[in-house]
């Protein structure tokens, strides 16, 4: 799987990709969900404009039972950094069930030297954020789950990643400095370097003070190789609208510490959803 979409974003082989997809697969990137052959090869005609002729710099895979997550970290022929893009498959090994995709877009746009009006008008129009009349958030029966109650986690991690859970979920801030080393590596979507744990701090605590309401929840959680995946999201109230930022978030130890932590969200295309949002207008 890793080969054919390195072989389509850098060689343009859309052929190789689709011999692997149902005709009912669905491909979900930009906060808009694509089906079928016709759809999805405009997809990818899409990100072939995103990233025009690139490299890939990185690369690498988590897989648990039917799920396989790919990490690429892309470095487009003109730009001078590279942008990381992140795809969470359904699959047995042979044909995709469902992809789920998260790109930087804000980094894309930011290395690409675009103006964000130039990079939202190649976004599809997002899906419309449906609230459900029954909301768990309004009615919780019990306490949130964290990565322990989700994975099958050995004790020496499940410490460190609750620990870690919790600071986006409960703004337990004073968890950073104890949990991530001093040099940690830190990708977030809306800088355009990597950052240090002390921005992380900044960064939390600023989604806090901007939105009334805070409620992060997970979606899923992988455990390969000693590094995590958990896909989850961060729903708020931004000046009395209610809206929802899905995140991907892949974690590295070294020596009972996240040495690395690649946490993206698809921030062009949540403007796109929410245009009035000043979320992420500072980061």
């Amino acid at each position: 799987m890793l080969t054919t979409f390195i072989n389509t974003i850098t060689k343009g082989d859309v052929a190789g990709l689709q011999h692997k997809l149902l005709h009912s697969t669905c491909w979900s990137q930009h906060l808009h969900k694509a089906y079928g052959a016709g759809q999805i090869k405009n997809r990818l005609i899409c990100l072939f404009q995103q990233f025009g002729k690139c490299t890939i710099e990185e690369s690498f895979e988590l897989k648990s039972d039917n799920e396989h997550i790919i990490c690429l970290s892309i470095k487009p022929e003109k730009a001078q950094s590279s942008v990381h893009y992140i795809l969470w498959l359904e699959t047995n090994g042979q044909v995709i069930k469902s992809i789920d995709a998260m790109l930087d877009t804000m980094k894309l746009d930011c290395i690409n030297k675009h103006s964000k009006k130039t990079i939202l008008n190649t976004l599809p129009t997002p899906d419309a954020f449906i609230l459900h009349d029954y909301d768990q958030q309004n009615h919780l029966q019990c306490e949130l789950a964290t990565p322990t109650n989700i994975a099958n986690i050995s004790d020496k991690l499940a410490s460190l990643l609750d620990a870690w859970w919790s600071i986006w979920s409960a703004a337990q801030l004073s968890k950073i400095d104890s949990i991530y080393e001093k040099q940690a590596n830190i990708i977030l979507s809306g800088h355009e370097d990597a950052i240090k744990p002390s921005a992380l701090f900044e960064f939390v605590m600023n989604k806090y003070v901007h939105l009334s309401r805070i409620f992060c929840q997970i979606e899923k959680v992988i455990v390969d190789k000693g590094q995590v995946a958990v896909k989850w999201y961060l729903d708020g109230d931004e000046n009395g609208k209610r809206i929802r930022v899905p995140y991907v978030s892949i974690l590295s130890f070294k020596e009972g510490k996240i040495n690395q932590d690649i946490t993206i969200a698809d921030l062009c295309a949540h403007k796109k959803r929410y245009p009035e949002s000043d979320l992420y207008s500072h980061c």
